[in-house]
């Protein structure tokens, strides 16, 4: 999907798989501070939008990410491209969407709630994962007090 200036689309947020999961549980904390500085931006726009594009590989948030390598993937030692690419198409899964749908913020937050989607990216995403402490405490808060 190409979305220039003009179209109604332009503005939207462009968020990868995980992106649109992770985001639920953006509480100012990142790798550094352009990285937050950009979230804050992107989550703001999300608000603002009330929708964002899906799109496969680089999104918005990435742009800012110090782990991003001049070829455009994920250089992060722990997880990297290929782990990155594995959680994308497990949350797109869960999510029910693709690339290059538009995604409203009122039909994500409930999918992201749901009992099956969070209990499922928790076990599948979650664990091991290095923001798991920032984040555990919304999964618990969504699985009714049951993060592990």
């Amino acid at each position: 999907m190409n979305d220039t200036p003009d179209t109604p689309n332009a503005n939207l947020p462009r968020l990868r798989g995980h992106h649109l999961i992770c985001l639920t549980s953006f509480k100012g904390e990142g790798y550094d501070e352009p990285f937050v500085s950009n979230l804050f931006a992107v989550t703001h726009r999300l608000e603002d939008e009330g929708a964002c594009i899906v799109v496969e590989g680089l999104d918005d948030v990435c742009v800012a990410c110090p782990w991003l390598d001049v070829s455009g993937r994920c250089s992060e030692p722990k997880s990297g491209e290929d782990e990155i690419r594995r959680i994308d198409a497990l949350a797109l899964s869960l999510l029910e969407t693709a690339p290059g749908d538009i995604l409203a913020l009122n039909v994500l937050r409930p999918l992201v709630g749901s009992p099956t989607v969070a209990e499922t990216w928790r076990r599948s995403a979650c664990d091991g994962c290095e923001w798991e402490t920032v984040c555990g405490p919304r999964w618990v808060d969504l699985l009714g007090g049951d993060a592990g």
